[in-house]
């Protein structure tokens, strides 16, 4: 274990290409900041292809390799949090990757607003590289996720609801292991919206307005790999990501494992339209209420 650092680095991988790996862990070894211990965890079958190449590849890098114990993402990244001790967990996908100055930015955030401060989840906005294909055009469009302009605009005590309307990808975001722990991690038990689910709980809602949060808006400092496709030979699809239940269903059967999903994540956060946190305008709260997000409700309560 990593004693008296800064960062755990937690990387949970399923099925990734060479290619892909590589990309992400050098990104990882090129990174300006040094005070941080890696840890790669694999849920990809003993027997397939590319799992030797992968685990060397990790071993080249000189990085913690770890077996997946259980599935799914959500587990893996638990998995990983729990081999580490330092204060603060930066997450970071198999197929996505870091540009130099990540967790730099990140130490310097968290410098400015400390834990003390209860600050409890940075990121940064990250690049992304959208390929999708039809049987006779290719489509390649350069965008960004994680860039949310009117983030500051919002008062702390509605951060919990705020980020239901924002999703933040993993991959940028670094958050205080205490909290993470304090509140149980990611759900194992969700295939998706785990993310978004572990930030609210973390953030709390508008009883707790001591749980907050910053974002850097000012520098991209990673890439997002692509949802629908892949220009680096990697496996196409978002539900190939962290063993997707629904990957391979269509129609009524994957209709019902997502509903089984939204009850799932019903036990963590429901649905609780009437209440406005105290802070937030009337077009905000209207706005919140009016956009589609991944809960597909505007407002949250706890299971107390």
């Amino acid at each position: 274990m990593a004693v008296n650092g800064m960062f755990d680095v937690v990387i949970p991988i399923y099925k990734i290409t060479p290619e892909l790996l590589n990309r992400c862990l050098e990104s990882v070894s090129n990174q300006d900041f040094f005070d941080y211990e890696v840890y790669v965890v694999d849920g990809t079958p003993l027997d397939w292809t590319h799992t030797a190449e992968c685990q060397n590849l990790v071993a080249h890098y000189n990085f913690n390799y770890c077996r997946q114990i259980g599935t799914g993402v959500s587990q893996a990244r638990n998995q990983g949090v729990s081999e580490g001790n330092n204060p603060y967990i930066a997450f970071l996908d198999g197929d996505d990757w870091w540009y130099p100055e990540h967790l730099h930015e990140l130490s310097l955030l968290i410098d400015r607003y400390p834990i003390a401060n209860n600050y409890v989840m940075w990121w940064n906005p990250m690049d992304t590289i959208i390929v999708m294909e039809t049987t006779k055009n290719k489509f390649e469009s350069h965008k960004y996720c994680n860039y949310f302009a009117d983030h500051a605009e919002w008062p702390a005590s509605a951060h919990g609801v705020w980020i239901m309307r924002n999703a933040v990808f993993p991959s940028s975001v670094a958050v205080a292991r205490s909290r993470f722990l304090e509140v149980g991690g990611f759900p194992e038990d969700l295939y998706a919206g785990e993310d978004t689910t572990c930030w609210v709980l973390m953030l709390g809602d508008n009883r707790q307005t001591n749980q907050v949060f910053l974002t850097a808006q000012s520098d991209f400092v990673g890439a997002f790999h692509d949802l629908q496709g892949d220009v680096h030979g990697g496996v196409k699809g978002f539900f190939n990501k962290g063993q997707n239940p629904c990957q391979d269903l269509w129609g009524s059967e994957a209709e019902e494992k997502f509903q089984q999903n939204l009850m799932a994540r019903e036990k963590y956060i429901s649905l609780n339209p009437e209440v406005k946190p105290e802070g937030v305008t009337e077009q905000q709260w209207t706005q919140l209420c009016g956009s589609t997000n991944i809960f597909g409700y505007s407002g949250i309560v706890y299971d107390n």
